[in-house]
């Protein structure tokens, strides 16, 4: 289920249905979101990168909130 557009706040990380994980860096004033993803390379973090979404679809892309170390073969947060 989608997380709801106004609690998406800024420091916290959010998993895609994907198993990516977003951290939030800046909401903007016009309402995009400003935010890093973790990249994976053969199982391993590679790095961050950033991306820059409209609130509504960062939300509605995002299944729930995660700690920053989050990994799919966690399961649920």
């Amino acid at each position: 289920m989608p997380v709801a557009p106004e609690s998406i706040s800024v420091g916290e990380c959010y998993v895609t249905s994907t198993g990516r994980v977003r951290r939030v860096v800046r909401l903007l004033p016009d309402g995009r979101v400003l935010f890093a993803t973790r990249l994976r390379l053969h199982g391993q973090t590679a790095s961050w990168k950033d991306g820059i979404q409209t609130l509504a679809i960062f939300a509605a892309s995002s299944e729930r909130l995660v700690p920053w170390d989050w990994k799919p073969e966690q399961g649920e947060a």
